[in-house]
């Protein structure tokens, strides 16, 4: 490909980028005026409806795991927007170097779950460590991939490791905005076994997944 038409293939993943975080910028806004609407009406509805506490409760769990799940996804597109502007692949074995370089960063999984994390135990763990579970080179797999430098096996494998990528990045969302939410006032801490498995699961298959890509080459 031509100088050119690498710039305007640039271009066009940028415009779509943007027309994608505009339509999820209006998603989650409808998502927050619903938040909004359970917080204002939420007490009414336990006083009319005395039975519908856990309905409302569950409601208002799944509302913020799911801006949390849209607040992560339109902060990789944002960062995969200024991505493309910064890495420009010129060489598979130089992508490659990178892409290893950033499965080197990855911190192992933290020895954490929903007993050792309890807000109301004396010596709670912090869910931070989670964060660094995650592989910061989310965007530049985007980038390899659109580079036309691999097919085959290896883009395979890449993609299916950017996949992984993309799932735990939600999970790890999803885990550190429910901690930060007071979740006993949530919803009692019940949704806190589902958030933990959820994390583990992706976290497993991620690596599944980056083991295969490493071990191709």
């Amino acid at each position: 490909m031509t100088y050119r038409s690498d710039h305007d293939a640039a271009l066009a993943r940028v415009d779509a980028l943007e027309r994608e975080n505009a339509k999820l910028t209006a998603d989650n806004a409808k998502l927050r005026e619903v938040a909004d609407g359970i917080d204002r009406n939420g007490a009414a509805n336990r006083v009319r409806h005395p039975g519908s506490r856990s309905v409302v409760a569950i409601a208002a769990t799944g509302t913020l795991l799911a801006t949390a799940l849209i607040a992560g996804v339109l902060s990789a597109h944002e960062q995969a927007r200024q991505t493309s502007q910064r890495f420009e692949v010129r060489s598979t074995g130089v992508a490659r170097e990178r892409l290893e370089k950033c499965a080197r960063a990855i911190a192992p999984k933290p020895r954490l779950d929903e007993v050792s994390t309890d807000p109301r135990a004396l010596d709670a763990a912090s869910v931070e460590p989670v964060k660094a579970t995650g592989a910061p080179c989310r965007d530049d797999l985007r980038v390899f991939l659109d580079s036309g430098l691999i097919d085959g096996r290896e883009r395979r494998l890449v993609d299916a490791w950017r996949k992984t990528e993309d799932e735990l990045a939600g999970a790890i969302s999803r885990l550190v905005v429910y901690y930060g939410s007071d979740p006993y006032s949530l919803d009692g801490y019940t949704t806190a076994r589902q958030v933990w498995v959820e994390y583990d699961r992706a976290v497993t298959a991620r690596d599944a997944a980056l083991a295969a890509w490493r071990g191709s080459h």
